[in-house]
């Protein structure tokens, strides 16, 4: 999927500031989501704070939300409650280092992809065998 121009933002300006922004997406905008088997009804709020730490930007980012999963018992959908959290250091090349207690972020911290962030914590968060209970 390609990233719209209003999905882009400054992580280098937004942590200056210490800015917060709160998105709610739905499976439509969560290609990736869907490509792992979530269904229609998937809704998830995210928060990412912006900071600075050692000269580096940093993104608080913390996801909630309800992901609809074929269960894998009788393969109807099973919604699954989703709470992720992470601390992430913004780094342009692999080769980097990343403050201890952080996670690399990967890529141009001036063109960040804020749905690209919050679905990756989404994915991370996904249970590996969704049943009913």
């Amino acid at each position: 999927m390609s990233r719209t121009p209003a999905d882009l933002v400054n992580a280098v300006e937004l942590a200056g500031r210490g800015a917060r922004l709160e998105r709610r997406l739905g499976l439509s905008q969560l290609p990736r989501v869907g490509e792992a088997g979530a269904l229609d009804g998937t809704q998830v709020t995210a928060q990412l704070e912006f900071g600075i730490f050692e000269d580096r930007v940093t993104v608080a980012v913390q996801v909630q939300g309800e992901v609809i999963l074929p269960c894998q018992r009788c393969l109807r959908p099973c919604a699954c409650t989703l709470e992720e959290s992470a601390t992430l250091a913004a780094i342009e090349r692999d080769s980097e280092e990343v403050p201890g207690g952080y996670e690399p972020l990967l890529g141009d911290p001036e063109r960040l992809s804020v749905t690209g962030v919050i679905e990756e914590q989404v994915l991370l968060g996904l249970p590996l065998v969704p049943m009913h209970e």
